[in-house]
């Protein structure tokens, strides 16, 4: 642009053609005095690509450390055929590490040949890891008819999460091989999380279709309780995952850092519960008697079968129970039948007792504790079944009392075992409230688990019933006639404790809702590493992250509130495995979490017109605000957890509890630590700094625009330009006027390294700001340097 050609008057006057151009993006550069750097075979070798490489590296190594579900460890060789493939398919990943290099040793680099060959060696270890996916899923549906608890579920555990972390990272092109790459590498990222969507909603599906299934014949109002409960946690998944479909679709470079935020936390949280869990146990089950994981408000996961266990049958035999079932028959002949009909179903020699409450003989008292019909010992089939038919109905329902009878009775036989409550309505002792009594056996570490059927039971009921159960670590059902009565004891009774701890795992079945985190942890590894010119945006990347903060509370928003209402219908419908209090006092928590995380994440909002004033118009959110809300939020959560986790029922907490609990630390970090934020945040010192130096320049003018301005008054006070010299001349060439269109262009964040090295080299006044911006890259700034 010449003098003459300037849109303000004499404007800015081309470079000295007698100095060096200042180096175009990208383009190397030497200290002067030296020769340009040699090339080599790796120049192309990005530190990015490397750091790429170690974190893939490291995950594959991990992966072979960590369970792949709750059955399987690559190096246990239970399965010799799986562990190969395991092992194969993280072999040849490792290998795909090498391609780059290995590619470049000939005499010419096929960029595309390189990146089509490691795609190709990452595709077995996603095969296997999808395999065990599908494999979780698939024994949900197998087991969808089967008697409630006898599904085998294997979950998803940390193996199958690093493994493809791992592959995407080690598939994903490297920093020279995007050049003509027709695809971007972004689109994975949405299509997983849209993927997760997908098999979120299809696990709303199954957990409906099992629970209606698990409670077909029960009371019509706790059979809709029971489906509206579970629907509900997994509906709180569909909905998280749905948010952030949206998410991507409308505001992608915010939402791509947040998924990659959730994905990041998520593996890092399941490694260390996978290790803790696991690993640090020696196999990683629980006890008997104590309580397995479940989701906030949900029920235990399913104990399995155990042949030989002890078994203690404890029947409600009070005045209700004279009551007419569907069939005709009351309801104590009904029970009567089927404690028969599992006597002859028992294996010789089982051990096996028989408590009937109340004790007709005590009607004294309420709380009149249960009488032995059947001595616990060796099963005498010909006797018990002479003592069964001599059960008759009459009185309250003191079940704590009774329940406490016959753990008692276990334990002064010195055993482990299972108890079968069988119960048609709630306790009528209020001195002994039953699940107090089922807590109690969980602290004592008695190793007795107590599995519940409720015939014919009320919502009221169900809920004890329910909550005996979970506090023990059993398992309640439901049963409305004579055959699901029977069939209900029968599974019942070859009930042991629970032999895993899912607190590591990622059940398809469970009822806390399915958020498929394998799927959500490879979006994030495909789009962190994604170029930003892929995410549509401009904008500082500083902007970027404090969206990305602000969408990833957003997040942990939803999922509080959603388990919030969750709480609330525990309670409501009878089916709170805790007290009422308790589950009142999680519930609170929760909303006040969601409340924390959607403060926090109001106070990162940009305001919409301050990407376009730039840095100095003192508009960026308040991140002290953010953080503060960030580090209220954990610890917050934290209570949450201990409320939760009371040492009598000791419920540990699954994945997503423990996402939630880190995530808002995470933000607060990231927000304190991440470079393009801080970048962001110290742009307006930066402009206070030029301020500074123009004053050190021009005098006590606080703009050099003033002091051109000063300088042309005291040489001609008319202002005739014409009659300037040349030092006026260049004054006048460094006055930017208020519509200059390049001051504006360098005040602005957003604006491109391109733009930058053009400007440097038509406006000298620009420079010093120009090397203090973000976007400035090393080689303009040396030349700024030189040229000073």
């Amino acid at each position: 642009m010449t003098y003459r050609d300037s849109p303000f008057g004499g404007g800015a006057m081309p470079p000295n053609p007698f100095a060096a151009a200042p180096p175009a993006p990208g383009q190397q550069t030497a200290p002067p005095g030296e020769l340009p750097p040699r090339q080599t075979k790796f120049a192309d070798v990005t530190p990015g690509d490397i750091v790429v490489e170690a974190i893939a590296a490291v995950l594959l190594v991990l992966s072979l450390l960590v369970p792949w579900n709750r059955e399987y460890l690559a190096f246990r060789f239970d399965l010799p055929l799986v562990s190969l493939a395991i092992i194969g398919a993280i072999g040849v990943s490792l290998l795909s590490l090498l391609v780059s290099y290995l590619g470049r040793l000939g005499s010419s680099v096929n960029y595309a040949s390189i990146r089509t060959i490691r795609a190709l060696l990452n595709i077995p270890l996603l095969i296997v890891a999808a395999g065990f996916v599908g494999y979780d899923i698939v024994r949900k549906f197998v087991h969808l008819s089967a008697p409630t608890g006898l599904g085998d579920y294997p979950g998803v555990g940390a193996g199958v999460w690093c493994a493809v972390a791992a592959a995407v990272l080690a598939a994903q092109p490297r920093s020279a091989e995007r050049a003509a790459l027709r695809i971007d590498w972004s689109t994975f990222g949405r299509g997983f999380v849209r993927v997760a969507l997908v098999l979120s909603a299809f696990a709303l599906v199954a957990t409906l279709l099992g629970a209606a299934d698990s409670t077909n014949g029960a009371a019509s109002t706790s059979r809709l309780g029971y489906i509206a409960l579970v629907g509900a946690a997994a509906i709180v998944a569909v909905v998280f995952a749905t948010t952030a479909t949206l998410g991507l679709s409308n505001d992608f470079a915010g939402w791509r850092v947040a998924v990659c935020v959730f994905g990041a936390t998520a593996l890092i949280v399941g490694l260390c519960l996978s290790f803790a869990g696991h690993l640090g146990s020696g196999d990683g089950n629980t006890r008997a008697g104590q309580s397995p994981p479940r989701s906030v408000f949900g029920t235990a996961i399913p104990p399995q079968p155990e042949h030989n266990v002890p078994v203690m049958v404890v029947l409600d035999t009070s005045g209700s129970m004279n009551e007419i079932v569907g069939t005709g028959k009351t309801r104590i002949t009904a029970a009567r039948g089927a404690v028969n009909a599992l006597i002859d179903n028992l294996d010789v020699g089982r051990q096996f007792g028989m408590i009937v409450y109340p004790d007709i003989k005590d009607q004294q008292s309420e709380c009149a504790t249960g009488r032995v019909a059947i001595e616990f010992g060796n099963l005498d089939a010909k006797a018990a079944h002479a003592a069964v038919d001599t059960v008759v109905a009459d009185g309250d329902t003191p079940t704590g009392s009774a329940l406490k009878k016959a753990a008692q009775t276990l334990r002064d036989k010195g055993k482990e075992g299972v108890i079968v409550l069988v119960s048609d309505g709630e306790s009528t002792c209020a001195n002994e409230p039953p699940c107090d009594v089922a807590r109690e056996l969980t602290a004592d570490k008695t190793g007795i688990q107590v599995n519940t059927v409720g015939f014919e039971i009320s919502p009221t009921g169900a809920g004890e019933l329910s909550c005996i159960a979970n506090a023990t670590g059993g398992q309640f059902i439901p049963a409305s006639d004579p055959d699901q009565l029977s069939k209900a004891m029968a599974e019942l009774s070859l009930l042991s404790a629970p032999t895993v701890s899912a607190s590591w795992l990622e059940l398809f079945h469970g009822d806390g809702g399915y958020y498929a985190l394998s799927l959500w942890i490879a979006a994030g590894a495909a789009l962190a590493f994604t170029r930003r010119q892929n995410t549509g945006s401009t904008r500082h990347s500083g902007f970027e992250w404090l969206d990305g903060c602000r969408h990833a509370l957003t997040l942990v928003a939803v999922w509080n509130y959603g388990y919030a209402v969750i709480g609330v219908l525990t309670v409501v419908l009878g089916f709170n495995a805790r007290s009422v209090g308790e589950c009142v006092a999680v519930s609170f928590m929760l909303v006040t979490c969601g409340l924390a995380a959607s403060f926090g994440a109001s106070a990162l909002r940009i305001d919409s017109g301050f990407a376009e004033e730039g840095p100095g118009s003192e508009a960026l959110p308040s991140r002290e605000l953010a953080v503060s809300a960030c580090i209220g939020l954990g610890f917050l959560s934290i209570g949450r957890l201990v409320v939760e986790a009371r040492p009598e029922n000791n419920p540990p907490p699954s994945v997503l509890d423990c996402v939630m609990v880190a995530l808002p630390i995470v933000v607060a970090v990231l927000l304190l630590a991440a470079k393009p934020i801080n970048d962001l945040y110290n742009l307006p010192r930066d402009k206070e700094r030029h301020k500074q130096a123009d004053q050190e320049q021009f005098g006590p003018f606080t703009s050099p625009s003033l002091a051109s301005t000063a300088a042309a008054s005291a040489t001609n006070p008319l202002g005739d330009v014409s009659s300037f010299g040349s030092h006026g001349r260049s004054e006048r060439r460094n006055e930017p006027s208020r519509n200059d269109a390049d001051a504006s262009a360098v005040a602005n964040p957003r604006t491109s390294p391109g733009d930058l090295y053009r400007i440097a080299q038509a406006r000298t006044d620009l420079r010093s700001r120009i090397a203090a911006h973000p976007n400035a890259y090393d080689g303009l700034r040396d030349w700024i340097r030189q040229q000073q």
